[in-house]
């Protein structure tokens, strides 16, 4: 989306990647693993985007930065609860002014879809 230059959502693949997941996770530490390698895989994405690379680079980053903050905890739900919870106030509040189309919280948006996608909602 070319336009205001707040927002703008990039899908590299149809579908998400959680989605094309095969195995989804049972335990806090598969989540875990699944969640790092969909910012890994992300990350790949955002370095590939011919606009603002710089600013989507970074959100991913910060994704990455967010997660890795969030504790593992025991059970798979709350474990996954907390990374969704964590990630949306990341791309509520990630604001990347270098952007020309772009401030980032679509690459942040983009992993917080992906990583809703990998437990059902409860």
């Amino acid at each position: 989306m070319v336009g205001s230059g707040i927002l703008c959502h990039h899908r590299v693949s149809s579908q998400s990647i959680s989605r094309q997941m095969t195995k989804k996770p049972t335990t806090s530490e598969e989540l875990q693993r699944a969640i790092a390698k969909i910012i890994s895989k992300r990350a790949i994405e955002a370095s590939q985007i011919p606009y603002d690379t710089k600013v989507w680079v970074g959100a991913v980053a910060e994704a990455r930065r967010v997660f890795e903050r969030v504790a593992l905890v025991e059970t798979i739900e709350a474990y996954h609860k907390a990374v969704v919870r964590a990630l949306s106030i990341a791309s509520d509040t990630y604001n990347d002014t270098d952007g020309e189309y772009t401030n980032g919280r679509g690459g942040i948006g983009n992993i917080l879809y992906d990583v809703m996608g990998l437990l059902p909602t409860t």
